[in-house]
């Protein structure tokens, strides 16, 4: 109906340009002074009021400059039609404001200026501000209100050019359509938004189902009329609800993904990008320290060394040759262990050097033969037996496993236990030392390939 009713106002504007390219004013202009013929013509009707723009002589109507009388139908009147001074002369943008006041009526259902009293109607058109309900057609009602501008000079230069305005509503009014169809999408959105979750990978598929209706509406009306205003701010509102949605989920990259989109990009982008580059910034010194403290960086190289330390140590004791029974061998062995450790660090820096936990192990191996070394010179000079100290040795391995299970590998603790089985049982049978210290070498031996898998597990520094 809209359509069609806005279809005839056209014809009477056709109508009404004619009569402007004689000079003529209808200045009575309304719905009930246009007649619809059986086969669609169109009249305007009642040319009684009209005047003449310009004098041809032929006398036939009173010269628009000489009308000092109130003529016409208050409700339609334009502010001029009561000002008789001649200080706003009547033009043609005087039968473009009647023809807006009839708009207005296609639009509103009533007429722009009402009241219970003429006077109350006269007020109305010489303040002429009129109002549109919010939900009337946003082009439309922009086309009225400068058809109804109490300023002459804001009208539409003339009826031709409000009627190409109404043509060119028309043609895009199939982008309104759409419009109205993409607003109903997005106050879904929004109240999806806003709405308690329960489940939040399905929470998260539904907004973004929404989101991508919407914004696939307000880009359609778009390609209708790619000045569509309302459109244009569909696609922001819609985007920014999400982006704020997403900024307080703590995915502030997805949300500065969703508003780099945007043609022009809103404040809020500065912001998510801001709180994206210092959680981009976190997450990369969460992986730097998780990969710090990654065993599996490095576990082969860390396991050759400790299981060949371990196999040692379980070997030479049950050999009588190899056997450390006095303080020079067994200070000989301490320091060809800091010697042989050392030496494979060097060989394997690019791996050993790559983690903290890495550094730490292989100086606490370190550290734990310094300690013998130490602790062997510190027994030769006090004179402590050897068989004493070979029992004290197996508590030092086991302070220094017993560390490293509790502050960097727990897989390390059946070390820790056999190495004390060993002290304990060396310390009751002291002459049977080397089973128990091999014993104990043996265990850290197996729990070293059983914790750093050496055998069909590549780590991270080969795979």
């Amino acid at each position: 109906l809209l359509a069609w009713n806005l279809g005839i106002l056209a014809q009477v504007l056709n109508a009404i340009r004619f009569a402007h390219s004689r000079g003529v004013l209808h200045r009575d202009l309304k719905p009930s002074n246009v007649m619809i013929g059986d086969f669609g013509e169109v009249y305007l009707l009642d040319w009684g009021v009209a005047v003449s723009l310009r004098d041809d002589g032929s006398g036939r109507l009173p010269l628009a400059a000489d009308a000092k009388q109130i003529a016409g139908t208050p409700c339609y009147m334009a502010p001029e039609m009561l000002q008789l001074d001649g200080e706003v002369p009547l033009s043609e943008r005087t039968d473009v404001y009647l023809a807006g006041a009839v708009l207005f009526e296609i639009i509103a259902g009533r007429p722009p200026h009402i009241g219970k009293t003429a006077l109350a109607v006269m007020t109305s058109v010489l303040t002429s501000k009129p109002e549109l309900a919010a939900d009337a057609p946003t082009e439309l009602a922009a086309i009225c209100m400068r058809a109804l501008d109490a300023d002459a000079s804001k009208r539409f230069e003339s009826a031709d050019a409000l009627r190409l305005a109404l043509q060119r509503y028309l043609e895009h009014r199939g982008s309104d359509l759409i419009l109205a169809r993409a607003r109903a999408r997005l106050d879904e959105l929004i109240e999806k938004l806003a709405a308690k979750v329960d489940n939040r990978e399905r929470h998260h598929e539904q907004i973004y189902r929404l989101l991508g209706e919407c914004r696939f509406g307000f880009h359609e009306a778009l390609a209708v009329w790619r000045d569509n205003v309302e459109a244009r701010r569909g696609v922001v509102r819609a985007t920014m609800a999400v982006a704020e949605y997403e900024l307080a989920s703590g995915d502030a990259a997805t949300a500065v993904t969703l508003l780099s989109e945007l043609d022009e990009p809103p404040e809020l982008l500065a912001r998510a990008r801001a709180v994206a580059a210092e959680r981009a910034s976190r997450r990369a010194q969460l992986e730097q320290l998780g990969k710090a403290h990654d065993l599996a960086i490095g576990q082969r190289s860390r396991g050759i060394l400790a299981a060949t330390i371990g196999l040692f140590y379980t070997i030479t004791p049950l050999i009588p040759a190899l056997r450390a029974t006095t303080y020079p061998k067994q200070l000989l062995s301490s320091i060809g262990a800091v010697i042989v450790i050392s030496l494979w660090i060097w060989l394997r820096r690019a791996q050993l050097g790559m983690t903290l936990v890495n550094r730490r192990l292989l100086t606490a191996f370190v550290f734990v033969f310094v300690a013998q070394g130490l602790m062997v010179t510190g027994g030769w000079i006090a004179g402590t037996t050897m068989l004493t100290m070979q029992t004290h040795m197996m508590f030092l391995y086991f302070l220094g496993t017993g560390l490293a299970s509790a502050m960097i590998d727990k897989h390390l603790i059946p070390s820790a236990l056999g190495f004390a089985a060993g002290f304990i049982v060396a310390s009751f049978y002291p002459e049977h030392w080397m089973y128990a210290k091999s014993g104990s070498a043996l265990a850290f031996t197996l729990n070293i390939l059983w914790a750093w898998r050496l055998i069909g597990h590549p780590d991270a520094e080969t795979s």
